[in-house]
């Protein structure tokens, strides 16, 4: 150990120290609590100035806005929300007078106004209790017969019973009902119409647009902007037009029941929700809406199907939408849509609740003025439609039910109607959509592309969506 110490030592500086003698030891170093590192870090902050408050940790997704445009609702609200805000996608603007009101298009055949078209009486006793008579010439009966006959296949298989002359009795009972009057004040959900001298706004959104009294009166024009997975052309002359109520539509929901002020966009990332089948000028304009009109900091756009899996947990499944105009369907693998499953149908829920109404109007529907172009009357078939119809056999029944319109200036009316195999007629036309005239759908339907601007050489239908990804991808092979 010597030898090693010498060596150490020629050939460096160090010395090694001697041992400490404890009979020398004076030093008081860690003796006391003071000269802990702890003690000194808290005596320096405790003669710091004082610093200002942390901002709370807000909660993941509190800077995030999901909206998802629709026909009739428009979903928007935080990401960290648990449920949405539905805000109906209608707006209303002060205009000059003469107001023209946007045409109601209907995709059903109805009967003309003015006619009654009762629903024929049931097969005599001797017949079998399955089989469906015709009794007009008219093709539409034709379609809701062929369907009705549908139906009693199901019953026969299932060896369910038919109640025979179940539309007549219904009928009677339907045509002999008076209304009930509901006094203001025993009706707790009455609503505060905005009639002629209230109405001073110059544009009114969402629930409040459906409140006017009678638009046309008050010298408002009452729109929609989107349609089904698209603008709304219809009731449009320009693409700025709908992208400005879009815009209005949205500004007033984020500020009245959000609390977010336009001055706070740059601080907020939106998601977009676009459909699966979408379409590159609709997606291109809502996009520059949100990042240039209103000026978020960054957005994301989303399809729905796959939205919908992400909110559900779940990364596959075969997700089928049905809208307020159209039905969607896509699979969705591993949070890939499925290009090759995609299908949009032409039929909503709007076609369901307009066959609803042909349907109740064969059995003597009790309210006689009632107009679907009136936003009271169509929420009172949508009303009907929610608590009536059904897909199940077993609920087909002479079913009693009770429904309240309530018009502008006048008191609440109760009425009662009673039905059979109605309830599940109407949702039958999404299966059996033969009654749905889709070319009266598509009138007045129009692109709004310029016609010197050529974006690409294919045209930009949805249908062509998935055949201009593949000639993309074989080009980038190539």
């Amino acid at each position: 150990m010597q030898n090693a110490m010498i060596q150490v030592s020629k050939y460096t500086a160090f010395h090694v120290p001697l041992a400490i003698n404890p009979k020398h030891l004076g030093s008081t170093y860690l003796k006391s609590e003071n000269q802990t590192i702890w003690s000194r870090n808290a005596q320096r902050k405790s003669k710091a100035p004082p610093e200002e408050p942390a901002a709370p940790e807000q909660r993941r997704g509190s800077q995030v806005i999901v909206v998802h445009p629709g026909s009739r609702f428009t979903r928007i609200g935080r990401a960290s929300d648990v449920t949405p805000l539905s805000v109906p996608t209608v707006i209303a603007r002060k205009t000059k007078p003469p107001v023209t009101t946007p045409t109601f298009v209907e995709g059903i055949s109805r009967p003309r106004k003015g006619r009654r078209n009762p629903r024929p009486a049931e097969q005599k006793q001797g017949r079998d209790e399955y089989e469906v008579v015709v009794s007009s010439d008219d093709p539409f009966e034709e379609k809701i017969a062929a369907i009705t006959m549908s139906l009693r296949d199901r019953m026969r298989f299932y060896k369910l019973r038919v109640s025979r002359n179940a539309g007549s009795i219904a009928s009677t009972y339907n045509d002999s009902r008076k209304p009930e009057i509901i006094a203001e004040h025993n009706d707790p959900y009455r609503i505060d119409w905005i009639d002629g001298p209230n109405a001073n706004e110059d544009v009114l959104v969402g629930e409040q647009a459906l409140r006017i009294a009678d638009p046309q009166a008050s010298n408002y024009m009452v729109r929609w902007p989107i349609y089904g997975s698209n603008f709304n052309t219809r009731d449009y002359p320009s693409i700025q037009l709908i992208l400005s109520d879009i815009e209005v539509l949205l500004r007033a929901t984020l500020q009245d029941q959000l609390g977010i002020e336009p001055s706070d966009y740059q601080k907020y990332s939106v998601v977009l929700i676009i459909p699966d089948f979408w379409n590159r000028s609709y997606v291109r304009e809502l996009v520059h809406m949100l990042l240039v009109s209103m000026g978020f900091k960054q957005l994301c756009t989303q399809q729905e199907s796959l939205a919908a899996t992400y909110g559900a947990g779940i990364s596959n499944a075969c997700v089928v939408d049905i809208g307020a105009k159209n039905t969607s369907v896509a699979c969705v693998d591993e949070g890939l849509v499925i290009a090759d499953t995609r299908i949009a149908l032409g039929v909503g829920g709007d076609d369901i609740t307009e066959f609803l109404y042909v349907l109740l109007d064969r059995i003597c529907f009790p309210y006689r003025d009632i107009n679907l172009a009136r936003s009271y009357d169509w929420n009172v078939m949508e009303d009907l439609k929610t608590r009536m119809c059904t897909l199940l056999e077993v609920d087909v029944a002479l079913n009693l039910y009770d429904f309240i319109v309530r018009k502008p200036a006048q008191p609440a009316e109760k009425y009662s109607i009673r039905v059979y195999d109605e309830i599940i007629l109407a949702p039958m036309s999404i299966f059996e959509p033969r009654v749905i005239e889709f070319d009266r759908k598509r009138v007045g339907t129009n692109d709004m592309l310029h016609s010197d601007v050529t974006e690409e050489i294919l045209d930009q239908h949805p249908s062509d969506q998935v055949v201009r990804v593949i000639v993309y991808e074989s080009c980038s092979l190539i």
